[in-house]
């Protein structure tokens, strides 16, 4: 079953092309992109284009590509999702990839598990990548490189809200890429 995956994900990306994976970006939406995540999931108003300005500065600067670890993942296609980020303003053909959760099954109730961290761990070691980011406002990980974990500040009125990907996060993302 684990080869299964593993093949399924090598699909997704076509690695002839090395220079999708020579830098990544995986990249969560709520609290990244947006930062009323309570209010607005999944609908065209969630998005704040500022966050997405910054990110897009952030793959001009580094010519990243990214692979979506949100919970959108799990109601929208990678299509979908591509078409209605650029809509949004997101740069078009920058989103090469999603990572979607494991259903398991617990008496009789089917359970959507995300474990980020470790399928980003997998993602990483299967696809060989190096020079990756992370950016998660609530990403926690005992294996995964702490240095390339970038974590949006918290609204300092609010603190349950994140910010979103600032222009502050932005810079050290560049640097991190661009190391």
């Amino acid at each position: 079953q684990r080869e299964a995956k593993h093949s399924q994900q090598k699909k997704n990306i076509p690695l002839k092309d090395s220079q999708i994976m020579d830098k990544i970006i995986f990249l969560d939406i709520d609290g990244v992109l947006n930062n009323h995540m309570a209010y607005s999931i999944y609908n065209p108003e969630s998005t704040n284009i500022n966050m997405i300005n910054n990110l897009n500065f952030t793959i001009e600067q580094t010519g990243a590509k990214i692979v979506i670890i949100s919970n959108w993942a799990q109601v929208m296609t990678q299509d979908r999702l591509s078409k209605f980020l650029v809509e949004r303003g997101l740069l078009d053909n920058v989103i090469v990839d999603i990572i979607k959760s494991k259903e398991i099954e617990d008496k009789g109730i089917i359970m959507q598990i995300i474990d980020k961290s470790s399928f980003i761990y997998e993602y990483v070691n299967l696809h060989q990548i190096v020079n990756y980011v992370i950016i998660d406002d609530d990403l926690k990980s005992d294996f995964l490189d702490q240095s390339k974990i970038i974590v949006p500040s918290k609204d300092h009125t609010n603190p349950i809200f994140s910010l979103g990907i600032t222009e502050i996060e932005s810079q050290k993302i560049i640097s991190l890429l661009n190391g």
